[in-house]
């Protein structure tokens, strides 16, 4: 290959997300969008310098694949590396670097730097044509930002094979945590990432804030929609707000349970704010939960299987959550020692099979024969049931889990963090895990084989700051 000069000008592509730009102000000083991405070109020149071999020419094809690659990270889609559209870029290829950092401009310059100088694709090597790279810096919640570099390069058209990517040194990867202090606030702070703009969310589930079986019974309904969460006598001033910003008039709204769930006061407030309340009820949780059911199937078709839980105890459960959203399980409940029948005749008209959560102090063997041939999701403990969860449902040690949420499984309200997370996690290919108190459980530092990103749900005053380096992960 022959001497080029070295980068003169690349496209940067700054990518936003839809959160009001006054959020910017609530750390104290601005941090420098343009700064940060020059920053980060700076750094993918140092990495450059290094070699011997000379930098990549500048390519305007490769530049604006990257910014296709960078914008499609950002806004969280699925397959950033879709880039038909580009000319020539048939045989592009590359990655997309993330990172999420204080909001403090030192933080998100000296981010942006590393994942610029850290890049993992190859240097300038004979059968390439051109490299671009592109950066984006945007809103993640109100303490961080998130950054992404994205680097493409292109065999060359001699028909050079694909080099091998350069071994590169673990990196320390913290974890990323949700700064709330509540379910509430943090059921509304995850929709704004999962569904970033106005009218992108399908529904809204809403549910009570003190007992878990309604809202567990939702979680397929998330698939579409978050969860939120409000008292039972008042709607929620977050979650108003919430809902008032974000879902145009006439917006369905699936109320979970009767009044004595959610009062008429409750569903009046939806009505006031232009939305169109739906309630899915029954005279008991157990009855609420088979006419959710009921409605999922009808929203979304057969089901190819459905999960039954306890329905006087969350722990066994709670980690089905993500899954039912993802795959629009129905979830019924039963008594440990006799289903009901009508629940049993559901699973039965239903054609699914059966997914029993827990083991036989949950749901008895006897109780589980009732609903024929089905499949078990069982640990000892609440936390091993949660990775059997992880392992038997999402295929975690088959590398079907891109990221795990972390809750405290022996707080009370455990399970509404849980369930505030579910849509967020079925986005993502997400399992829950969890802790317990400050100890993390064998069945969840085991996990940590798998270096995949971790999320911690809820502020240092709910899990914590310890936790941040007992889940720091070398990878």
């Amino acid at each position: 290959m022959t001497q080029y000069a070295r980068i003169l000008t690349i496209a940067i592509a700054l990518v936003l997300a839809a959160i009001p730009a006054a959020s910017h102000a609530s750390a104290g000083e601005d941090y420098d969008l343009d700064g940060a991405a020059e920053l980060a070109m700076n750094g993918l020149d140092d990495f450059r310098a290094e070699f011997d071999d000379p930098p990549l020419p500048r390519d305007a094809d490769l530049a604006q694949v990257t910014q296709v690659w960078v914008e499609r990270a950002a806004n969280g889609e699925d397959d950033p590396v879709d880039v038909d559209e580009v000319p020539n870029a048939d045989r592009a290829w590359g990655s997309v670097h993330r990172k999420i950092v204080s909001r403090q401009p030192s933080s998100v310059d000296d981010g942006a730097y590393g994942l610029g100088y850290n890049a993992d694709v190859p240097r300038g090597a004979p059968g390439l044509d051109g490299q671009g790279a592109a950066v984006a810096v945007r809103d993640f919640n109100e303490h961080q930002v998130e950054i992404f570099v994205a680097h493409v390069v292109r065999i060359s058209h001699d028909g050079a094979p694909d080099p091998e990517p350069e071994p590169s040194e673990p990196q320390q990867q913290p974890p990323l945590r949700v700064y709330e202090a509540n379910p509430t606030a943090a059921a509304v702070a995850l929709a704004r990432a999962t569904w970033p703009s106005r009218e992108s969310a399908g529904h809204a589930v809403l549910s009570r804030d003190d007992v878990f079986a309604d809202s567990l019974a939702g979680s397929p309904l998330a698939a579409d929609g978050p969860i939120l969460f409000t008292n039972r006598d008042t709607l929620d001033p977050v979650t108003s707000a919430f809902l008032e910003e974000w879902f145009a008039a006439g917006s369905t709204v699936y109320l979970l349970g009767g009044e004595a769930a959610l009062s008429s006061t409750v569903e009046q407030a939806v009505v006031d704010l232009g939305l169109v309340p739906v309630r899915l009820a029954g005279p008991g949780r157990i009855e609420t939960a088979l006419a959710v059911a009921e409605h999922v199937v009808d929203l979304y078709g057969t089901p190819d299987r459905v999960a039954i839980t306890r329905a006087d105890d969350w722990a066994d459960s709670i980690a089905v959550a993500a899954y039912a959203a993802e795959t629009r399980m129905p979830v019924v409940l039963t008594g440990t020692d006799d289903a009901p029948e009508s629940v049993v005749d559901f699973v039965a008209a239903s054609g699914a099979r059966p997914v029993v959560l827990g083991g036989a102090a949950a749901v008895s063997d006897a109780t589980a024969a009732q609903f024929g041939a089905h499949d078990r999701v069982a640990g000892a403990t609440r936390d091993e049931t949660a990775l059997a969860v992880a392992n038997d449902l999402w295929g975690l040690d088959s590398g079907g889990v891109a990221e795990l949420f972390v809750i405290d499984g022996d707080m009370p309200n455990g399970w509404a963090w849980g369930l505030a997370a579910a849509a967020r996690q079925a986005s993502r290919d997400a399992a829950l895990v969890m802790i317990r108190g400050e100890h993390i459980p064998s069945s969840t530092a085991g996990t940590a084989e798998h270096c995949i990103r971790v999320t911690i749900l809820g502020d240092y005053t709910v899990i914590p700051e310890v936790m941040d380096s007992m889940f720091t992960q070398a990878c």
